[in-house]
Parts: C-alpha cells; sequence; structure tokens
C-alpha cells in the first residue's frame, strides 16, 4: 500500500523578516493512509543541502503511524552567516523544499520573501536516487 499524507494549510505568512529576530510558524502533517507514514525533507537534484541557511525545520525527518498526526516547524532567521549573502542580492529568501514520504508522495513545499506555500502533490519521485544514497538527518 502506498504511504499517504495531508498538510493541514498550504500558504504560511511570515510577515516582516529582521535581522536576527526569528518568525516561526507550524503546519501538522498528517499521516491519512493505512501503513506507517515515514517522512523526511530532502535536497533538490544538483543540492547538498534540503533548505537554505536561514530556515530551521524541525523535525527535519519522521515516521507517523496511520491516523497519527505531526507539527513541523519552520523558522525563518537572518543571522550573521545569511544575512551577507541576502544583502549582497546574492541569496534571496525563497526556495522549494521537498518533503519525501517513503513510498508514497512527495510533498513540495515552497517559499516566497513572507509567504510559504505548501503543495501536497504526485509531481515528482525521488525513489531510485534515494535508495541509491543515504542522507544523515539534522538541519542541513
Amino acid at each position: 500500500m502506498p504511504t499517504d499524507a495531508q498538510i493541514s494549510n498550504n500558504v504560511l505568512e511570515f510577515g516582516q523578516i529582521k535581522y536576527l529576530q526569528p518568525v516561526t510558524r507550524t503546519v501538522t502533517l498528517e499521516n491519512v493512509g493505512q501503513v506507517l507514514a515515514q517522512f523526511k525533507f530532502i535536497p533538490k537534484l544538483q543540492e547538498e543541502n534540503y533548505c537554505k541557511p536561514w530556515l530551521w525545520i524541525a523535525p527535519s525527518t519522521g515516521i507517523l503511524t496511520p491516523g497519527e498526526k505531526g507539527e513541523i516547524t519552520f523558522t525563518v532567521l537572518v543571522d550573521k552567516r545569511s544575512a551577507p549573502a541576502l544583502n549582497k542580492k546574492t541569496e534571496t529568501i525563497d526556495d522549494i523544499l521537498i518533503l519525501h514520504l517513503e513510498n508514497g508522495k512527495d510533498v513540495f513545499v515552497r517559499r516566497f520573501i513572507c509567504l510559504l506555500v505548501l503543495y501536497l502533490d504526485t509531481l515528482l519521485r525521488f525513489q531510485s536516487r534515494e535508495n541509491t544514497r543515504s542522507r544523515v538527518s539534522g538541519h542541513h
């Protein structure tokens, strides 16, 4: 049986982002399938990290039993590590995140300057790539 999950809402408003002032939003991921749902954020092709240095995601991996709900927290924090590239405009606060469901759909997370938009769809699968390499969980 395939894994299936739903995100509680598809738009999060972060408002104004200021230096060293974290802004946090939370979504709920629910396992609506009949089997365990193992999830993890994975990097896009040709990228090493699953998110930019100004974003913190907790948890970045997890397992939900059928019918179980879990919260995922997204925190935007511009600090001394991320501020220089943002000030030089070589980096922007936008990206696409991929929340991979083992044996199921991928959840696409698209983020704009003040918005976080979540898409739950079957647009892309990373099964073959995931089976050929392992990743260490954590911030990046």
